[in-house]
């Protein structure tokens, strides 16, 4: 996890100062603290596969469930594009359909609603 971080495949958005002082006071000696530990396996989770279903699964679902107005099924909204606009300094996101996008210099990334409803929930904005 530590070399994505490096390479800036993945990243935080937001500001977590609790995070922060729990990174900066790690040592390495004895229990990890419980934000650096989700933050190590929230990523890991998402980025694996299919093989690590549970809390992130239901996390999803949940949150999509609350978006469309209707129960989580196997049934799937039909894609439909969608536009945003990236927060600055970001050049790739994963989806959490688990699709790699790189973001243009414009900022302006197009989606499917499944993939932008949590973006959209979390602050991002439509592109104009």
């Amino acid at each position: 996890m530590a070399a994505l971080f490096a390479q800036d495949r993945v990243k935080i958005a937001g500001r977590f100062p609790k995070l922060e002082d729990e990174l900066c006071s790690y040592c390495g000696a004895g229990r990890s603290p419980n934000l650096l530990d989700a933050m190590v396996w929230a990523p890991s989770d998402l980025m694996a596969g299919e093989q690590f279903t549970g809390m992130i699964e239901y996390y999803r679902a949940l949150c999509e469930q609350d978006a469309r107005g209707w129960s989580f099924s196997n049934q799937r909204q039909a894609a439909a594009d969608v536009a945003l606009r990236a927060p600055d300094g970001l050049t790739a996101l994963y989806s959490i359909t688990r699709r790699m996008v790189s973001i243009p210099l414009n900022g302006v990334i197009n989606l499917s609603q499944e993939e932008a409803t949590p973006l959209v929930m979390t602050g991002w904005q439509m592109a104009d």
